[in-house]
């Protein structure tokens, strides 16, 4: 395949494509932010926050050099102890929208499909389109890599200069950080090449949610490793960790390993098919009128979220996509714990008995809604990569929808799938990770202490509470939002759809 063949394939044609491009770009520029963001902050050295500016230590092993920090800078910066965290945080944002575009290209995935089944009609060999498919995924990476620059540049002046002084989040631009773009910009379009060569047609979303035995997305063998080297480390690493750059580390290789075990535990769980019997199948039995007549359909959406029909519907539509739902709810579950660490610091702070000044209350609650602040954001994203799954599902299966829409099933229960498909994942991953954070503090805690130890698992369990309403409230929302596509799915001239 000729180059110039090869690029005139590669061009984005249908709203589909896109679609993809576009988004895989976007998630791609919020990487390249993340990986700036961590780079600036790391740039600052170790110095210490003295009077305005920070002491940067000298290579010669002098007293160092005094650097002003014109930028006032935040003391969560500024300071040397509290500067490892800041990055970790920077670097901890790569991973949602990295599940971000990871979903992103699989948007059309059936179009796709079909497409390297008719150029491999037409001649093509499998070189060649393992090629097209690492132009395109480089391309998107490409981009996403090139606008990282002036997003960086927009964040840098909401975050830094926006700011009052003493409060900036980034740190003033350095002719270095230009050249880090550079290498950051292709170092993506080289990764897309890779990911893009490495990617298979993949089968169609309907043969996948309808087989009898769905493969399992990841091996059992890499779900236990992650869980056996998790445990140790949470055990005796922690504990032994110093402050500075040691701690951030550990946590960050222990919000890793969580994130794959939960990811792997909760895929294998979607792809799972449930027995039609049980509890569900008896929901709907009893939900039969005289003479095997259905009873009336409860219009109420609430309501239609319990409908059994709708929870089989919905975890059919899960097992399409168990990769998709894995990485959003190991995601969500980080995030979640996040937020439960932050609701028992902030409960632990202003304890009546701590007498602290206001400044220092400043301080701590500050950085920890500050903390909080970046796990909405990282929340936010994997919503947006739930909401992509969901909308390449009703790309890819809209003969099914539409052949569901045929029998009798209305279009207030359609979206009511979609919104239970989205909460099965979203709701109970946040809740757990914020029960776990105030379970791993108040268990050690109660012996020592009860009243802080009930203090944390209550604040754990407000915010848990408070966390999954946001989400549910949050699925709903989308589902809402992707009603048209719904409907467009369940238009009866998809019956044709091969």
């Amino acid at each position: 395949m000729r180059g110039e063949v090869l690029r005139e394939l590669a061009r984005s044609r249908t709203p589909v494509d896109r679609l993809r491009t576009r988004t895989t770009a976007a998630a791609t520029t919020g990487i390249g932010v993340a990986a700036l963001a961590a780079a600036s902050i790391a740039g600052l050295g170790t110095g210490e926050l003295q009077d305005g500016g920070f002491v940067r230590p000298s290579p010669t092993g002098g007293l160092g050099e005094f650097v002003t920090t014109s930028s006032g800078l935040a003391p969560f910066l500024a300071q040397a102890g509290l500067r490892p965290g800041a990055v970790l945080a920077a670097v901890l944002l790569v991973v949602p929208f990295a599940a971000l575009a990871g979903q992103a290209l699989r948007v059309g995935s059936l179009a796709l499909e079909r497409e390297a089944a008719q150029l491999a009609l037409s001649g093509a060999t499998p070189a060649d389109l393992r090629r097209l498919r690492s132009t395109r995924t480089a391309r998107a990476f490409g981009l996403g890599g090139v606008l990282a620059g002036p997003a960086y540049l927009l964040l840098w002046l909401l975050l830094g200069r926006a700011l009052p002084v003493g409060s900036r989040l980034l740190p003033d631009l350095e002719a270095w950080l230009l050249l880090v773009w550079v290498a950051l910009a292709v170092a993506l379009a080289l990764l897309g090449t890779a990911v893009g060569a490495r990617r298979r047609a993949e089968s169609a979303p309907l043969a996948r949610a309808t087989s009898a035995n769905p493969p399992p997305p990841a091996g059992q063998v890499v779900l236990a490793a992650a869980a056996a080297v998790l445990l140790p480390v949470a055990v005796y690493a922690l504990p032994l960790a110093a402050d500075g750059v040691v701690l951030p580390a550990v946590l960050l290789l222990e919000a890793l390993l969580l994130l794959t075990a939960v990811s792997g535990f909760v895929a294998r769980r979607a792809a799972r098919r449930a027995p039609l019997s049980g509890s569900a199948g008896d929901r709907a039995d009893r939900r039969q009128g005289p003479a095997g007549r259905p009873a009336p359909r409860r219009l109420v959406s609430g309501r239609l979220s319990r409908d059994p029909a709708v929870a089989v519907l919905a975890a059919a539509q899960r097992r399409g996509s168990p990769k998709a739902a894995g990485a959003v709810a190991g995601v969500l579950f980080v995030c979640g714990l996040s937020f439960g660490v932050e609701a028992v610091l902030i409960t632990d702070v202003l304890r009546p008995a701590e007498g602290l000044q206001q400044s220092e209350l400043d301080f701590y609650v500050g950085g920890a809604l500050l903390a909080g602040l970046v796990g909405l954001t990282a929340a936010i994203v994997a919503l947006l990569a739930l909401a992509l799954s969901l909308t390449d599902h009703l790309l890819g299966a809209r003969r099914a929808v539409a052949s569901t829409a045929a029998l009798g099933t209305d279009l207030p229960r359609l979206v009511a799938v979609q919104t239970r498909a989205l909460r099965m994942t979203g709701v109970p991953a946040t809740a757990a990770g914020s029960l776990l954070a105030g379970l791993l503090y108040a268990g050690p805690t109660l012996m020592g202490s009860p009243a802080s130890g009930l203090r944390a698992a209550a604040a754990s369990s407000a915010v848990a509470v408070l966390a999954s309403l946001l989400v549910a409230i949050a699925c709903r929302a989308v589902a809402g939002l992707l009603s048209g596509r719904v409907t467009s799915a369940a238009a009866l001239e998809n019956l044709r759809t091969p």
